[in-house]
C-alpha cells in the first residue's frame, strides 16, 4: 500500500495526540493539544481545513490543520490561514509526506481563497528558530520571515511585583457567564483589536475549549464597561497562559496593563499556580519592556514565516490517493 492523505476525521483523535507526543519527544517545548481540538473548533470546518498522512502500513505520520483568522470586514486587509505541518520524526518517510501534505494546504488554501474576494490571502506558519530543518523546508517553499514571537515565562515562587491601587476604576476577576458580559467583552475586544477583532463563535469556543476551567481579570470604569483584560487557562499543572491581553484606546497610557497583570500574578500565586506564561511579538518593545519589569523572561522564540496566496506557488501535482474535501 502507498502513502496516502485524506481529509482529518473525528477518528483520527487518538493519533494525532500519539503523534504530537512523538514530535514532543524530540522538540520538548511543543504543547500538546487535545484531539477534540481538530475535531470541534469551527476554524476546522469538520476536517476539510485539516489533512492527514498515512504511510504503507496505514500509521499517521504527519497532518496539518489549517485555521484560517480573517480581517474585518475593510476591503483589502488581509486574511491569514495558519498551518503547521507536524510530524513522526522517527518515521524514516515522514519527509516525502511532509511535502505532498504541503502540496495538498496550497490547494485548500487556494479552494478557501476563492471565497474571499477584495481580500489578499496569506499561508502562515510559526516555526521555532533553532528547528532549522523546518526553518529550511518552508524557505525551500518560499516562505519569508515577517515578524518573532517569543514566549516569556514568570515564576510565581519568586518575589512578586507590589500590587497597585486602581483609583477610579475597578479591578477584579469576572466570568463570561451571560449575554450581557458577553457583549461588553465583545465590544471592548473590538475597539481594542480593531484589524482582527475575536467573533462571537470563536469567543464561544474558546470558552468551551482552552479557557474552560480558566478566568478573565479585568479593570472596569464605574459605569461597568470593560476598559482592559487579562484572559487565564491552565496549560498543563501548576503552569498558566496569560492572553487576550487589551486595553481600550481611551484608556491606555494610564499603567492599566501594569496594575491588571500584578494582580493576575497575585491572583495565580495564591491559587498554587508556580508559572505564567504569555506571548509577545520581538518587536512590541513597550509590551516586552513591560513583561521584563514584571519579572518575565524569554524561554522560546519562534519565527512567522508568510506566503501569499497566488504569487507563483509550487505547481500542484497529483500526489493524493484520496480526493481531499471542498469547500
Amino acid at each position: 500500500m502507498k502513502n496516502q492523505t485524506r481529509n482529518y476525521i473525528k477518528e483520527d483523535e487518538d493519533a494525532v495526540v500519539k503523534l504530537q507526543e512523538k514530535f514532543k519527544e524530540k522538540h520538548p517545548e511543543y504543547w500538546i493539544r487535545s484531539g477534540t481540538v481538530y475535531s470541534e473548533h469551527p476554524a476546522f470546518e469538520q476536517g476539510k481545513n485539516i489533512l492527514c498522512g498515512f504511510n504503507e502500513e496505514g500509521d499517521l505520520v504527519a497532518y496539518a490543520p489549517i485555521f484560517p483568522t480573517l480581517a474585518a470586514d475593510k476591503e483589502g486587509a488581509p486574511h491569514h490561514f495558519w498551518m503547521d505541518i507536524l510530524y513522526n520524526p522517527f518515521d524514516p518517510g515522514y519527509p516525502e509526506i511532509k511535502d505532498q501534505l504541503f502540496r495538498g494546504v496550497i490547494e485548500r488554501a487556494n479552494v478557501l481563497k476563492a471565497q474571499y474576494d477584495g481580500h489578499p490571502c496569506i499561508l502562515t506558519t510559526l516555526q521555532m528558530m533553532h528547528h532549522q530543518d523546518s526553518m529550511a523546508f518552508y524557505d525551500s517553499k518560499g516562505f519569508r520571515e515577517t515578524t518573532r514571537l517569543l514566549t516569556m515565562r514568570k515564576k510565581l515562587k519568586e518575589t512578586l511585583p507590589v500590587r497597585k491601587n486602581g483609583g477610579n476604576y475597578i479591578v477584579r476577576p469576572y466570568k463570561l457567564d451571560d449575554q450581557a458580559m458577553i457583549e461588553n467583552y465583545l465590544r471592548a475586544d473590538r475597539a481594542a483589536n480593531p484589524t482582527n477583532p475575536l467573533s462571537r463563535e470563536k469567543l464561544l469556543w474558546n470558552l468551551d475549549n482552552p479557557w474552560k476551567g480558566g478566568k478573565g481579570y479585568g479593570i472596569f470604569d464605574y459605569s461597568g464597561n470593560l476598559v482592559a483584560s487579562v484572559m487565564t487557562y491552565s496549560l498543563e499543572k501548576k503552569v498558566y497562559m496569560t492572553e487576550e491581553i487589551f486595553v481600550t484606546p481611551p484608556h491606555q497610557g494610564k499603567g492599566l496593563g501594569e496594575l491588571l497583570l500584578i494582580e493576575v500574578l497575585h491572583a495565580l500565586s495564591e491559587q498554587g499556580v508556580f508559572k505564567a506564561e504569555l506571548e509577545v511579538k520581538n518587536d512590541n518593545t513597550p509590551a516586552k519592556k513591560l513583561y521584563q519589569k514584571l519579572g518575565y523572561i524569554t524561554v522560546k522564540e519562534e519565527c512567522t514565516l508568510e506566503l501569499q496566496l497566488g504569487m507563483d506557488e509550487i505547481p500542484l501535482t497529483k500526489l493524493f490517493t484520496v480526493k481531499l474535501s471542498g469547500s
